[in-house]
């Protein structure tokens, strides 16, 4: 495989919008797509098929070539890469007619012999991903906060696909928590938290790809299991660190317990207001506070606000937090640092226009989903609706709806 400089990958390189227009432009490959659109794969080709073979030109070149690099910030983008390639060889494995068919397009367009993507490939890729984080982590130009943006740092290394995973116990610990867990050694608990605090806790809670469940690995569980629940048994008997802890871990989980997209998904939404209720109990245990004193207690520790007043207002079950907008129980975080790193792995133009039509500015809820499906098909259905344009807006709106569903994994 020959080495490619991240600059010319890029450039290779195709985006959904033009791989439409090229189709457009192409009697044969038209054909191979209206064929395609009268078949059982109709559906999927109308919701993401311009997307799906962006996806395979762009996980095969990865799949084909070494990247070369200079710095950490090209480790990290290619750790992403190969992660994104890896997520996008397993999905089309599971299509093999429709993929078969994008592969022929793919040919008749660019004269490309894509790969036949197969989970083997895709574990192939997976495994580069977590070799170039680990290699980035140890770059002399690596920046601590960076850590947060590799995303296969948060993938148990043994952890390739379900079906090939071991037992949990050979698993291995996740990049993220041998690295934080280095500071600590190295640097002691009370400023392992502080960077936390500064750089982490308004990092993901959820993985970039959770919305499809067989990649649903929570950096909430891997923070929480791999971090938080060892550092409680280490420095139980610590008055000083476990309060130091304990804010930590309450304003970390209690973002977690405001957000409703993974509240709708976790096994136990329940869980982190538990954890934050432990929390408040080390507090309370080491100060023997009750009442208003003990609530100004945490406020000056630095306990978030939503929790001391949901406390205050005595709501036991955090009910006043669950299922919040994160965005408007706690400060809202750009995480724009984020997505930049995952380069041509963003919104795709399709996602960016059925967002537009519902008016978010990122990817709903399910039930905020639903809510504005139904408000705007009252709006525009062509039998109720008396605005002129309704026959064309209708359609574009449940094709919208059908892609966010397909987004969030409903």
């Amino acid at each position: 495989m020959p080495d490619i400089e991240q600059s010319v990958l890029e450039q290779s390189f195709q985006s959904p919008d033009t791989v439409a227009r090229d189709i457009e432009n192409n009697p044969e490959a038209k054909k191979i797509v209206e064929g395609l659109i009268a078949s059982n794969s109709g559906l999927l080709w109308r919701i993401r098929g311009h997307k799906n073979l962006a996806e395979l030109l762009n996980a095969d070149a990865i799949y084909q070539s070494n990247q070369s690099y200079e710095s950490s910030e090209d480790l990290i983008r290619t750790s992403n890469r190969n992660y994104w390639a890896s997520i996008a060889f397993a999905e089309l494995s599971k299509t093999t007619e429709y993929t078969g068919h994008l592969r022929q397009i793919a040919k008749i367009l660019y004269g490309r012999e894509t790969e036949d993507p197969n989970e083997q490939e895709g574990q192939e890729l997976m495994r580069r991903s977590l070799e170039f984080g680990d290699v980035a982590v140890k770059a002399p130009d690596f920046k601590p906060e960076e850590i947060q943006y590799i995303v296969s740092s948060y993938i148990f290394p043994g952890y390739i696909f379900p079906r090939d995973a071991p037992s949990k116990t050979d698993r291995g610990t996740p990049l993220l928590v041998r690295f934080l867990r280095d500071m600590e050694r190295e640097r002691g608990l009370e400023e392992t938290l502080d960077f936390f605090d500064r750089e982490l806790i308004d990092g993901p809670i959820d993985h970039p790809f959770s919305y499809q469940g067989w990649t649903f690995i929570d950096p909430y569980i891997v923070k929480r299991n791999n971090l938080f629940l060892d550092w409680e048994s280490m420095y139980r008997d610590n008055p000083e660190l476990s309060v130091r802890l304990a804010k930590t871990f309450a304003n970390f989980s209690v973002r977690a317990f405001a957000d409703k997209q993974f509240i709708n998904r976790y096994p136990n939404p329940q869980a982190p207001w538990n954890d934050i209720r432990d929390c408040v109990g080390v507090v309370q245990k080491v100060f023997s506070l009750s009442g208003d004193r003990f609530f100004d207690k945490l406020e000056e520790l630095g306990f978030e606000r939503i929790i001391v007043e949901a406390l205050r207002a005595k709501d036991s079950g955090g009910y006043s937090i669950s299922g919040l907008s994160s965005s408007t129980a706690v400060d809202s975080i750009s995480q724009d640092r984020y997505y930049q790193s995952r380069g041509f792995i963003s919104q795709s133009p399709e996602e960016k226009e059925a967002l537009n039509i519902f008016g978010f500015t990122q990817l709903p809820s399910e039930l905020e989903l639903t809510r504005k499906y139904k408000e705007l098909m009252r709006t525009w259905h062509p039998d109720k609706s008396g605005l002129p344009n309704a026959k064309d807006m209708a359609p574009k709106i449940t094709s919208a709806y059908s892609l966010l569903s397909e987004r969030i994994g409903k």
